[in-house]
């Protein structure tokens, strides 16, 4: 599968970013995940492309807009989970879509996949991504909010840490 986060850019600046809230089978609370999922058949065809594909596949279904325009999907490589435990390694990514984009999205999407958990989206200025970060355990958010600094697609520098 491929877990990540979405950036909102609006005129060439990440504004925002976007997680899902919901309640996860695992721990039983209401929790801040990524966005992401199983890779399907689809995904595969022509082998080049599948993060991006799943990617795209999974924003439109988790985010409820079908026609979502996805301005750029970046492989973050793989993480590990747990590797003293399991052998899972599943694939990150970073996507950005575009403010006008993101106006598509309602707080309460309808995913069409009757085997999600179902989960509201949180729409989250950039300078509350700290905050986010101290209070999250989602091994996935905080891997993708790394790679997603150590690959230059957003700034730490411009973020406001204690």
């Amino acid at each position: 599968g491929a877990k990540g986060l979405v950036f909102i850019k609006n005129h060439e600046e990440i504004t925002h970013f976007i997680v899902l809230r919901g309640g996860k089978f695992a721990t039983g609370k209401s929790e801040v995940d990524s966005i992401g999922g199983f890779v399907s058949p689809e995904d595969v065809e022509g082998v080049t492309g599948i993060i991006k594909k799943t990617a795209e596949r999974e924003l439109k279904e988790e985010l409820g807009v079908p026609a979502l325009k996805v301005a750029d999907v970046f492989d973050l490589g793989k993480v590990h989970v747990d590797a003293g435990m399991t052998n899972n390694n599943p694939d990150l990514f970073a996507a950005i879509i575009d403010a006008q984009e993101a106006k598509k999205i309602s707080d309460t999407p309808l995913n069409p996949d009757r085997f999600e958990l179902k989960a509201g989206v949180l729409i989250v200025p950039m300078s509350q991504l700290p905050e986010v970060i101290r209070n999250n355990q989602d091994g996935f958010f905080l891997s993708a909010v790394a790679r997603s600094a150590a690959y230059g697609i957003i700034d730490f520098k411009q973020l406001r840490f204690p």
